[in-house]
């Protein structure tokens, strides 16, 4: 029997008339901004408690029986130390015979990539590495209904491609209703069905046009690095890196692209000077002079704050005396852009904040501190197009005085931006010629 997913979805600030919604088997994606309530959406749907204050409000639930989530933050989802023993868990939590969770896992290593061994440590996986494990897991027990919470924003478009074909697969074989709620506007034209959620209506979008950036132009940069014979490994006699050998000059903004698991997060933080090479050197300068300090913002921006609160991480930036307390205002006005305001979420711990404010928020901090050169690893993560516009447009400003290195599997927006790129895919410096110079 083939089961569906219908509710009723009203904004009732905006339109008192209440939308009736029914979607069958296949993939159905709905875009919307960050701070669209997307996550509330989905929790709705479950029918779970959430205290998020939205413009909507969603009735009448139908719902199949059996159903999945996979969450935003992927670290949310993974329970165990290994991989094989994370792709045991479920089957194991519901009784299944040793010698089928035994046969299931050797049927399905291989929708993992290449990279990614049974034996090896979930918390050592990159960020797409972790979202293609949940959603393999997340199909495992055949449920009629997966809802995907901006659950492939970390995968490259190869490696997402790969997913939404197997997840095509999966639909075929359990008829299973797929709703992928996301923060890319170009996943519209992936899904069966496209829509879109905003602040005060969710509709149905016919035709998705592409979003695509228009040229920019930055001023020339002082950045040289020199990476030579470079050797780092997480796993013994299985290095990340070998003999990495890279040199670029004059550099404005640093793109590190590769697949999911080519060591773009590994080789940033060679460079911020957190994991040491085991071979090798890296040199970073500035006009020939080595530099002192480099912020980073964590593609998990959970892992910077933790329990404390954004006032009590601004207090300890200015105690450092890396924060010039003459840039409040400036920076209190810059998050307003997106939305965010700071006597709102100032004494909020930042495990409570949503990720895309939180990501957001530590973007700009930084920004305003004095560093040499500052990191971002995965900054448009649960951005929506304007938003993406609106950090691009801030960056570029940014740039005519300082440096940057973003971490992206997003190559569009890195190639929007960056002058030099280093593919980690081809081990190789480009020259973007996208960017021009002022």
């Amino acid at each position: 029997m083939t089961e569906s997913l219908s509710f009723q979805v009203e904004f009732g600030k905006f339109n008192t008339r209440a939308q009736k919604v029914s979607f069958g088997p296949g993939i159905h994606v709905v875009y919307g901004e960050s701070g669209t309530g997307k996550s509330c959406f989905i929790k709705k749907l479950a029918e779970m408690k959430t205290d998020s204050k939205v413009n909507f409000k969603i009735s009448k639930v139908s719902r199949p029986e059996k159903y999945q989530i996979v969450f935003q933050n992927p670290d949310n989802q993974i329970v165990s130390k290994t991989v094989q023993g994370e792709l045991a868990f479920a089957l194991e939590c519901h009784g299944t015979d040793p010698d089928e969770i035994g046969a299931w896992i050797q049927a399905n290593k291989q929708s993992l990539p290449p990279a990614v061994d049974l034996s090896q440590n979930t918390a050592f996986l990159s960020g797409g590495e972790k979202e293609i494990l949940n959603l393999v897991t997340a199909f495992q027990l055949r449920p009629s209904l997966v809802m995907i919470d901006d659950g492939l924003s970390f995968l490259s478009i190869e490696n997402k491609k790969k997913m939404i074909s197997l997840i095509n697969t999966w639909i075929s074989d359990y008829q299973t209703v797929v709703i992928w709620l996301s923060s890319e506007r170009n996943d519209l034209s992936l899904g069966d069905s496209a829509w879109e959620l905003s602040l005060n209506k969710f509709e149905r979008i016919k035709a998705p046009q592409e979003s695509t950036y228009a040229p920019i132009r930055i001023h020339k940069g002082h950045l040289d690095i020199a990476i030579k014979n470079l050797k780092y490994e997480f796993k013994k006699n299985d290095p990340i890196y070998d003999d990495l050998t890279l040199e670029l000059t004059s550099c404005r903004a640093l793109g590190l692209a590769g697949d999911n698991g080519s060591g773009k997060t590994t080789l940033a933080s060679l460079l911020f000077d957190f994991l040491q090479p085991e071979q090798g050197t890296i040199d970073i300068s500035i006009e020939k002079v080595p530099i002192g300090a480099i912020g980073y913002v964590d593609q998990f921006p959970e892992n910077m704050i933790g329990l404390n609160t954004p006032a009590v991480l601004l207090s300890q930036l200015i105690d450092a005396g890396l924060f010039n307390e003459q840039k409040k205002t400036t920076f209190f006005n810059r998050l307003i852009r997106f939305q965010i305001s700071w006597d709102t979420i100032a004494e909020i711990p930042g495990s409570r904040l949503p990720w895309a404010t939180l990501r957001t928020l530590l973007t700009f901090l930084l920004a305003h501190c004095e560093y040499d050169v500052l990191i971002l690893d995965e900054p448009t993560f649960g951005l929506g197009w304007e938003q993406r516009m609106k950090l691009r447009s801030f960056l570029s400003d940014y740039l005519i005085q300082g440096h940057i290195i973003i971490v992206s599997h997003d190559r569009d927006f890195i190639f929007s931006i960056c002058d030099q790129i280093i593919d980690l895919d081809v081990s190789t410096v480009i020259q973007n010629s996208l960017v021009t110079y002022v």
